[in-house]
């Protein structure tokens, strides 16, 4: 069962990097309710919330390291009902 903050969540595409190395890019579309937990935790962060009133989705990029059985986000990129960007976060190799 899908969490209810979002809408939907859409693969978009699957791709091998090297032989145990496999990134996964996704779209989620927030629900009204996933908007307000997003805001909460910008919140608890301390973190402004400009332009949050826009958010409508973000693309999101996974690894995964067959290898070593590993995983984790490696960037996200959070966009208004626009398609514009709002923010992007980039994060280090798994």
């Amino acid at each position: 069962m899908m969490p209810r903050e979002f809408i939907r969540i859409r693969l978009i595409m699957l791709k091998r990097i090297r032989e145990s190395l496999v990134q996964v890019w996704h779209k989620i579309v927030y629900s009204d309710e996933g908007w307000q937990k997003y805001i909460q935790n910008i919140l608890k962060e301390g973190l402004s919330t400009d332009g949050c009133d826009k958010l409508s989705f973000r693309l999101v990029l996974h690894g995964i390291n067959c290898r070593n059985q590993r995983s984790g986000l490696l960037s996200a990129t959070f966009y208004d009902k626009n398609s514009k960007i709002l923010s992007f976060v980039n994060l280090n190799e798994i």
